[in-house]
């Protein structure tokens, strides 16, 4: 397994710690109202958000090219989310996003893991296409 791939499944994992306290914080601040879903369909939307990257994690770490695929997807969706709901703000505010430092941590914790999960796998997959040196 090379270090790209490596990377790819272990950056999904690095992420919960900021994921999963950004997204209980983001339902507290109305995340379910701004996106117009009754918050029990959004949870459940992210439950499968996050059970697709890990799956995706799995397969990637049986050498599977699609689960580096699914981590790749999963890592940009998460990305560009965070990106749009929160990169405005951050910018803004920088650590008094939110009103406390702890928070502009989750959501730019959330953002690069995410962007370096799906960036390794990306290249990961790229190189798995590419001709090894004898052909």
């Amino acid at each position: 397994m090379g270090r790209a791939e490596a990377l790819a499944i272990a950056w999904p994992l690095a992420s919960l710690p900021f994921l999963l306290p950004h997204v209980i914080e983001d339902f507290r601040w109305g995340i379910a109202e701004r996106v117009g879903l009754p918050a029990d369909v959004l949870a459940g939307l992210v439950g499968l958000a996050l059970a697709a990257q890990m799956l995706g994690a799995a397969l990637a770490a049986q050498g599977r090219a699609l689960g580096l695929a699914v981590v790749a997807a999963t890592g940009a969706v998460w990305t560009a989310g965070g990106v749009y709901d929160h990169g405005w703000p951050l910018a803004v505010y920088g650590l008094g996003f939110r009103g406390r430092a702890l928070s502009a941590v989750w959501a730019l914790g959330l953002i690069a893991t995410q962007a370096a999960a799906a960036a390794c796998a990306l290249i990961a997959l790229r190189a798995a296409r590419r001709p090894g040196p004898h052909g």
